[in-house]
């Protein structure tokens, strides 16, 4: 059975040490992001991924985004130029996935692109940070479902399949990511975040 830990700032820091375990237990997290709230593990686990997968019911070919901490951590994982390493600055952290080439190889996708993302929120890179993992972010609902923009807006029947849920109330900006393909240089949707870049 899923357990519920209502976010507040008295219990923060123990919240964030309960899901930095979990994380490294291989455990699957349901968290809040600035945009919308997710399910997330660490990325590096195969294990973690195909649960993920079965819960969203999403086809294999497509990739799960990735929530890294920092740049160097996305360089580690990502071909960058120096222009794309300007836009990741100017718009990261913020409401922002950006699809870059894989250099490095990550259970989270089968291909040779992943989407990255560092979220604004503190509570999602204090996870990353504390638990040397990249985490899994991608929406918290059965794939081609309404995005959940409130711990009440989340699916049953995905929270049921969650070890670990995080209620931090309303996300700041209840709308989803901004999606930015950095290889083909063209935004695939637009969200919450406003890039005129193209």
């Amino acid at each position: 059975m899923v357990e519920v830990i209502k976010l507040t700032r008295a219990n923060w820091l123990d919240a964030v040490n309960k899901t930095v375990s979990a994380i490294l237990a291989k455990k699957i997290i349901l968290y809040p992001t600035e945009t919308v709230y997710g399910i997330g593990g660490d990325a590096t686990s195969e294990e973690v991924v195909a649960k993920i997968y079965q819960i969203k019911k999403r086809e294999q070919a497509k990739p799960l985004s990735v929530a890294f901490a920092d740049f160097s951590a996305i360089g580690e994982y990502c071909n960058l130029s120096e222009q794309q390493e300007e836009i990741l600055k100017r718009c990261l952290p913020g409401p922002y996935t950006f699809i870059m080439k894989i250099k490095k190889q990550i259970a989270a996708t089968p291909s040779a692109k992943l989407g990255v993302r560092i979220p604004d929120n503190d509570f999602v890179r204090t996870l990353i940070q504390k638990s040397g993992k990249p985490l899994i972010t991608t929406s918290a609902n059965i794939s081609g479902n309404k995005d959940a923009f409130s711990f009440e807006d989340v699916e049953k029947a995905v929270l049921a399949e969650c070890d670990l849920a995080i209620d931090a109330g309303p996300t700041r900006y209840k709308q989803s990511s901004t999606v930015v393909d950095l290889i083909q240089n063209k935004i695939l949707r637009q969200g919450a975040g406003k890039l005129k870049i193209f």
